[in-house]
């Protein structure tokens, strides 16, 4: 058994091993984690060591996303269920055919899609996984013995997710493997344009009333966006004049409106408003005077590091990895999980003091940079991936 072949020639007239990859995320909506899966294919894709390969489902936005490079593209009209037996004849049909080498798996729900796809498949392959989110509760049946013992790598994007990992899944120690997101710190600045999309969507520009606090992610209840809401009444009943921009697209759509709804009810429409998905995010955190991060228990948050690198004060829920990037009064300011009335105190702290806001946002900025970089994560992962394959090799023999 051989995992990567040679190829000779080339632009450096060298060989170089290659490792076929497919990169797959059958995920419906798109978030954190189907930005970062379309954000690692597109830099494996300019990799001279990697002939890559994707697989998403059909009309969704990863499939927009990914469905331009000119790799091998395998799609599927919906995501699958616990036992999918036709769609795993196809998969591993198809990674025979294109001679696969990892399946690369972000979303869950896919686990047994190529679980079952590594019994069928002709040519044998390895299997790697990143977790993305939290793993309540123990997994030790059956079924979950036979999903995770067919895992060769678990990443993890989190310390506090992998100590859930070996507490909660039957899975070798060995195997799991945390690496913390990255943020790409190369794209330039234009603050032209960013003033241009600002007066697009309404929000004020320096020199301008109120204090801007921005929350961006998918909206729905978990993440907590009615937090804000909260806080923002109490601040505004205090005489604070705290304006609050709600970026995302709707996970639940009866959520949004139950939450526009409430805005309206409370007389906050002027002081709540909701913009939905909006690219390049990082660009309108740049203009926020802080970002906040709501959720119950974030596994990880890249928004809070999307903002630091921004250079802008961030807070976030005391819960989850979020305390790994946020040091308390240092790097940006914890509150106490699904508290309202604790995240008005920390939005509170950085209204009456400019000073702290400037002292968080520098200090966030300088860990975003030294400890979250993208390209070191994602050189990271094809570590990983390349040494699954040669472990595999090694055991072969």
């Amino acid at each position: 058994m051989s995992y990567g072949r040679q190829t000779q020639g080339g632009p450096n007239a060298k060989g170089v091993t290659i490792l076929r990859i497919l990169q797959f995320c059958l995920a419906p909506s798109f978030g954190g984690l189907e930005i970062n899966m379309c954000d690692l294919s597109r830099w494996l894709a300019s990799r001279p060591d990697v002939e890559l390969a994707v697989g998403f489902t059909s009309g969704t936005r990863v499939a927009e996303k990914l469905g331009e490079l000119p790799v091998p593209q395998i799609a599927f009209s919906k995501p699958c269920g616990k036992l999918p037996l036709r769609p795993a004849w196809r998969l591993a049909r198809w990674i025979t055919q294109h001679e696969i080498d990892v399946v690369h798996v972000h979303w869950k729900k896919d686990l047994p899609l190529v679980a079952l796809a590594k019994r069928l498949a002709r040519r044998p392959f390895r299997f790697v996984h990143t977790r993305h989110m939290n793993l309540p509760g123990r997994k030790h049946d059956p079924y979950h013995a036979w999903l995770y013992g067919s895992l060769d790598r678990l990443i993890v994007v989190t310390h506090y997710l992998h100590r859930q990992a070996l507490a909660h899944l039957p899975i070798d120690p060995e195997r799991v493997i945390p690496i913390h997101y990255g943020v790409a710190f190369d794209r330039p600045v234009d603050r032209e344009r960013i003033h241009e999309r600002c007066r697009n969507l309404g929000i004020p520009i320096a020199p301008r009333e109120g204090f801007h606090i921005g929350l961006f992610g998918r909206i729905y209840d978990y993440k907590g966006q009615h937090l804000l809401v909260d806080a923002v009444e109490q601040l505004r009943s205090h005489g604070k004049d705290v304006r609050a921009w709600i970026i995302g697209e709707p996970f639940v759509p009866a959520y949004l409106e139950d939450l526009k709804a409430d805005v309206r009810r409370r007389g906050l429409a002027d002081a709540v408003r909701f913009l939905g998905f909006q690219p390049h995010p990082i660009e309108l955190m740049s203009v926020m005077d802080a970002v906040a991060l709501t959720t119950r228990n974030e596994t990880f948050g890249l928004v809070l590091v999307e903002a630091m690198h921004a250079g802008r004060p961030v807070i976030g829920s005391r819960a989850g990895g979020v305390p790994e990037i946020i040091d308390d009064g240092e790097t940006g300011l914890l509150f106490e999980s699904w508290n309202a009335k604790d995240l008005a105190r920390a939005i509170e702290q950085l209204y009456d003091n400019p000073a702290l806001r400037h002292r968080l946002a520098t200090a966030g900025q300088h860990k975003a940079m030294r400890a979250f970089d993208r390209d070191r994560q994602f050189q990271r992962v094809l570590e990983v991936l390349k040494e699954s394959a040669t472990a595999s090799t090694r055991r072969a023999a």
